[in-house]
């Protein structure tokens, strides 16, 4: 291996460039030592040509059929390194945002809310990245503003709980109005427990949105599914079949509609705060 040095009182910072035949261990070595010295660096490959790309330049990560692509302004870079290895080593810079790609918080000039309630982040280059609901609560962490994940799901889980417990008081409402009858406390106490197993499973199943390897129309139509089967469940037991299945979809029905809008404000309100913390982050 040959060494040249080159003064150049022109350059403003020092440059290093590697000519080499071609890529293998001793150059990977040599590459990984010059990046340990130096961590506001690192390695792209564009071809043969290797380039240290500062890491402030870098907007985005992303990996795409088992290789790993680094994205700056103008131009992109294949990295030698995995994407769990560049999200280690990048923590206090990067965060995942969904499971192929990583994203420069410095670089994020908002978060919008996209097509059928998922959501994506704007770059300062104007290049819009779809973020999973899955890794939406380690960029809110990585923010300070995250919450605690169990907290997440006793939230839905109560949300859940109120909602069934409303339907189902208009349900048995309309359905003691309309056959002119009168329930007995025994009756209106199992209602009120069969709604109330019913909203905490609905609660609890907006853990299908989580599913990060699942396409979002196949995570709606699971979740839609398991809804229907847990609303069928509950008209079984709480005998709503009785006075026609219409009630039962009217029940799902309620059920569904009231759970999207609410987590569609919940989602609506973290991204809110989420625009508020990278506003003050670029203030």
């Amino acid at each position: 291996m040959k060494i040249h040095l080159t003064i150049n009182h022109e350059l403003e910072e020092t440059e290093v460039h590697i000519h080499a035949k071609e890529y293998n261990e001793q150059i990977e070595r040599l590459m990984r030592q010059l990046q340990a010295s130096q961590t506001t660096m690192l390695d792209g490959y564009d071809q043969q040509e290797i380039h240290l790309l500062k890491i402030s330049d870098i907007y985005s990560i992303y990996a795409e059929d088992a290789k790993v692509f680094l994205q700056t302004d103008e131009q992109e870079f294949e990295s030698k390194r995995k994407l769990y290895e560049l999200e280690a080593q990048l923590a206090k810079d990067f965060v995942r945002v969904s499971k192929s790609t990583l994203v420069n918080i410095h670089k994020i000039s908002s978060i919008q809310m996209g097509k059928i309630g998922t959501t994506q982040l704007l770059l300062e280059n104007d290049v819009a990245i779809h973020v999973s609901r899955k890794y939406l609560k380690e960029l809110k962490r990585h923010l300070g503003i995250g919450r605690i994940h169990s907290m997440k799901y006793l939230r839905m889980m109560i949300i859940g709980l109120l909602i069934s417990l409303s339907s189902s008081y208009v349900l048995v409402t309309l359905s003691v109005l309309s056959n002119n009858a009168v329930a007995s406390g025994t009756e209106l106490l199992e209602q009120i427990v069969i709604a109330a197993i019913l909203g905490i499973a609905i609660g609890l199943l907006s853990v299908i949105f989580d599913m990060e390897q699942l396409p979002f129309t196949v995570q709606l139509l699971l979740h839609l599914v398991a809804v229907t089967a847990c609303v069928l469940t509950a008209g079984y037991f709480g005998s709503w079949f009785d006075s026609g299945v219409w009630y039962v979809l009217i029940a799902e029905a309620i059920i569904y509609l009231f759970v999207w809008c609410i987590l569609y404000v919940l989602q609506l309100n973290d991204i809110e705060k989420i625009n508020k913390e990278i506003q003050k982050r670029r203030d």
